[in-house]
């Protein structure tokens, strides 16, 4: 129990199913397992990819009073900001050779993307015109769930990314799941502009054929194919696009998709029929989003899209995203690093305890403001 405590999940009991938990708060199990060990030396991999600025705070100052009582910790991470913010010295791995090893106190978050993804990283979408001039895509009007006992109403328009922000558990999953129709809905309704015509959508499939697609925040579990080839992974939600009549899949068909789809988006890899589990978090992320563009789904629901992946991988999957937006695509988005959001969405609509509470625009957008937002309804 102390060991939970510790972590921040004071709250959860024992004899709670793992299974049950968030993907942040099976994180911070993992956490507490390892302190529990009393272990002299902590190897942390990616230990706040799936948590939330206050939770990373949190875990930090745990692992500053282990490290203070001597402990050693490597500390394996994307995020810079908590590499800098808790790191005393820090090696930067390329192609697998070490390019850099300085004081963290030497370093900025431009210096270690340049060593890490070889370029100067400064991304940030550009601008597009008042949200209001754009036609409504998807129309969300008093959803309800069991998740979700608070109603919720938003708009996401025509060639728009929409962020979500929250803390963890504030319900942003939730609302996704709702809208793709994966939890059963209690009351108000989803709608999207399909051709012209307002269609309410019921259910998945339904939601699938009217050109809806999801990315979950965890993809191992609940997007990627790992014993399966690329190519499959790819097509599996459209295989009709590359079948005959009869049903009957036809290779030449798939190769021209997913080779397309392959170079599209830049996924590293060596061939299309390399197994899933073969390629890294950001090649795996960037299949799961040629998913959907293989069934040209005009609204993308992306939950933690760049989560757990590295620096090179997450600017080219912003850039793809800005691409897919100024072709007309809707995206919903959801994140944990308010800097991703700020940085690409054009406006943010926050969750906090499963309530919408604020919205901004982009030219309102500051930190500060929106965790206050998020935080408002916990007082």
């Amino acid at each position: 129990m102390r060991s939970l405590a510790l972590v921040g999940l004071a709250h959860a009991s024992p004899a709670m199913r793992v299974g049950r938990l968030s993907l942040a708060e099976k994180q911070l199990v993992e956490l507490a397992r390892a302190l529990a060990t009393g272990a002299a030396l902590l190897v942390l991999d990616e230990p706040t990819s799936a948590l939330t600025a206050p939770q990373s705070r949190r875990l930090h100052e745990v692992l500053r009073e282990q490290v203070n009582a001597g402990v050693t910790v490597i500390y394996i991470s994307h995020r810079l900001g908590d590499v800098l913010d808790f790191c005393d010295h820090i090696s930067v791995l390329r192609d697998g050779e070490v390019r850099l090893t300085r004081p963290s106190a030497e370093l900025s978050e431009a210096a270690l993307i340049r060593e890490m993804a070889g370029v100067d990283a400064d991304f940030e979408a550009s601008e597009r015109g008042p949200a209001a001039a754009l036609p409504a895509h998807l129309s969300v009007h008093n959803l309800r769930t069991a998740a979700l006992p608070h109603p919720i109403s938003f708009e996401c328009r025509r060639g728009e990314i929409l962020g979500i922000a929250g803390l963890a558990g504030s319900g942003r999953t939730e609302l996704l799941r709702a809208i793709f129709g994966l939890d059963k809905r209690l009351g108000g309704a989803v709608r999207l502009d399909v051709g012209g015509t307002s269609v309410e959508l019921r259910g998945t499939k339904q939601a699938i054929r009217c050109g809806v697609g999801l990315v979950a925040e965890d993809r191992a579990s609940e997007g990627v194919f790992q014993d399966q080839r690329l190519a499959f992974n790819v097509t599996v939600a459209g295989l009709r696009r590359i079948a005959s009549r009869t049903g009957r899949l036809i290779r030449s068909r798939e190769a021209s998709a997913v080779t397309g789809l392959v170079r599209e988006l830049r996924v590293k890899s060596d061939g299309i029929d390399q197994p899933m589990r073969t390629l890294s978090g950001g090649n795996q992320q960037k299949a799961m989003l040629g998913r959907w563009l293989h069934c040209d789904a005009q609204l993308l629901l992306l939950d933690e899209p760049t989560r757990g992946v590295d620096v090179a991988a997450k600017l080219a999957i912003h850039e793809e995203l800005v691409h897919l937006r100024d072709a007309g695509r809707s995206i919903v988005a959801v994140s944990s690093e308010l800097d991703e959001l700020a940085s690409l969405c054009d406006r943010i609509i926050v969750l906090s305890n499963r309530k919408l509470v604020r919205e901004f625009q982009r030219s309102e957008l500051r930190q500060e403001d929106i965790l206050a937002a998020a935080f408002s309804e916990y007082a």
